[in-house]
């Protein structure tokens, strides 16, 4: 009798759900935290269209892993959507490398339920490409945005402190004028961010809201 391929049905476990997913590519990846679980199913709804919504902003308490969770799903839409591209968006530049990098990781892992590898011709931190044909690009706010249209649009923590109304004013102003041009249409686009007053980014957009403050 033939053995069974647990490693075949552990990936494409993975392919279909994304804490499966996560936690095949980092096994002490804790699945079973309340906002986890929360975030977790929000981006899939986002995802498969079932959310019904194309911008959504997501509140969260500080330290609660989200950029992490954000880049595994990140790398997760790579693998379900193949020869689309992902903008990625973060308060600085440092953010933005660091972001990329763990997306990147996650796709070179062994551990990723896809075959796929990275273009050498197109090979950036902060701008590569897959053999899949995705594009990856990873900006701070207020930057110059390059490259084609994307298809998912993540931002996070955008607003990296309290800022004065004049400061918090123009990276409202560039959201809508420059990040909005750089959406295929209907692409989705996710805002995490912590709150920071009650006049804060995530009051002046408008885009749908949700919170998540508890574990």
């Amino acid at each position: 009798m033939m053995g069974l391929d647990l490693d075949g049905a552990s990936a494409e476990l993975a392919r279909r759900d994304l804490l499966t997913f996560c936690k095949r590519i980092d096994p002490k990846y804790d699945v079973t935290l309340k906002h986890v679980v929360f975030l977790a199913d929000l981006l899939s709804r986002i995802e498969s269209g079932e959310f019904g919504k194309e911008k959504c902003i997501v509140t969260i308490m500080p330290r609660a892993g989200k950029s992490k969770l954000l880049s595994r799903f990140s790398s997760w839409w790579l693998g379900r959507n193949e020869g689309k591209s992902l903008l990625l968006l973060s308060a600085s530049q440092s953010l933005s490398v660091r972001n990329s990098r763990w997306i990147r990781d996650d796709v070179m892992s062994p551990r990723y339920p896809w075959k796929v590898s990275i273009d050498e011709d197109a090979s950036s931190i902060l701008s590569w490409r897959t053999s899949t044909g995705n594009e990856v690009r990873a900006f701070s706010v207020n930057s110059i945005l390059t490259g084609q249209a994307a298809h998912f649009i993540l931002a996070d923590d955008v607003q990296a402190d309290g800022m004065t109304g004049q400061t918090r004013d123009s990276l409202e102003d560039w959201m809508r004028a420059v990040l909005e041009t750089r959406r295929e249409p209907g692409a989705p686009m996710v805002l995490l961010q912590n709150r920071w007053s009650t006049d804060d980014i995530v009051r002046v957009l408008p885009m749908a809201q949700t919170e998540k403050t508890g574990r």
